[in-house]
C-alpha cells in the first residue's frame, strides 16, 4: 500500500482505500470505540447481528464476542478498583494487614 493510501486509511472520514494502480477497493477499518462497558455491550451486540445475518462466520464472531467479554471484565475490575480505593480513602487510608 502506498504512503497516500495508508494516509487515507487512517482517516476516519473515509470509508474505503482505492489502490490508485489496481483500483482495487479494501474497506478502511473504522475506529471502534471500546472505552467504556456500554461501549463494549453495544459492540457485542453489532457482532452478534452480524452472525445472525450472516455477515461474520459465527466462529469468528465467537471469538471477537470472546475478546469484547474479556474487556467488559477489565472495565468492570478496573471500576471495582477505583471504588475501592476511594472507599479506602474515605475512612482514612487504612488497610488491613
Amino acid at each position: 500500500m502506498s504512503k497516500s493510501n495508508t494516509q487515507a486509511a487512517n482517516n476516519e472520514k473515509n470509508f474505503a482505500v482505492i489502490d490508485g494502480k489496481t483500483g482495487a477497493v479494501t474497506p478502511a477499518n473504522p475506529k471502534i470505540n471500546l472505552s467504556s462497558l456500554d461501549d463494549v455491550r453495544l459492540e457485542m451486540a453489532k457482532v452478534y447481528r452480524d452472525m445472525r445475518s450472516n455477515q461474520i462466520d459465527s466462529s469468528d464472531g465467537s471469538r471477537l464476542v470472546f475478546v469484547l467479554g474479556q474487556l467488559a471484565k477489565l472495565h468492570e475490575t478496573v471500576e471495582i478498583a477505583r471504588r475501592l480505593a476511594s472507599l479506602e480513602m474515605a475512612v482514612g487510608g487504612r488497610t488491613k494487614p
